[in-house]
């Protein structure tokens, strides 16, 4: 666990995958920046719709895929960095690298889509998502 100010702990996070679906506009998005409670796949964080802003939580996770070696929870340094963040699931010009989760639901995966710090309760929060 972190320690946070005035001595309260906080759980550590671990970052995963999520498949969101906005109740307001029905969109749809991907995203590798989800944050659970580590050995969970309990989402402490929302985001906000690209296109309503309406915030909420994945309605599925998984664990990220590293896009060097193909595993779950690998030790690669490149796993925190190639992965998308708020990928359309239905934009039509999607040219990025399609695998497939453990559960069979594919990953629209485009690295070179910057992280939406402005969407994202995380970075909100103060603790931000991606490097600067």
């Amino acid at each position: 666990m972190s320690k946070r100010r005035g001595g309260r702990r906080r759980p550590t996070l671990e970052r995963v995958y999520g498949w969101f679906h906005c109740k307001n506009c029905r969109r749809g998005w991907e995203s590798s920046h989800v944050y659970c409670i580590e050995g969970t796949l309990k989402v402490v964080y929302r985001q906000g719709c690209k296109t309503c802003g309406t915030s909420s939580f994945p309605y599925q996770t998984d664990y990220l895929i590293c896009s060097e070696c193909g595993e779950q929870q690998c030790q690669c340094a490149l796993i925190y960095d190639s992965y998308d963040d708020d990928d359309d699931a239905y934009d039509s010009d999607d040219d990025g690298d399609l695998r497939t989760s453990r559960n069979g639901r594919d990953r629209h995966v485009d690295a070179k889509k910057p992280h939406l710090t402005h969407l994202c309760q995380k970075c909100q929060a103060g603790y931000l998502c991606a490097r600067a």
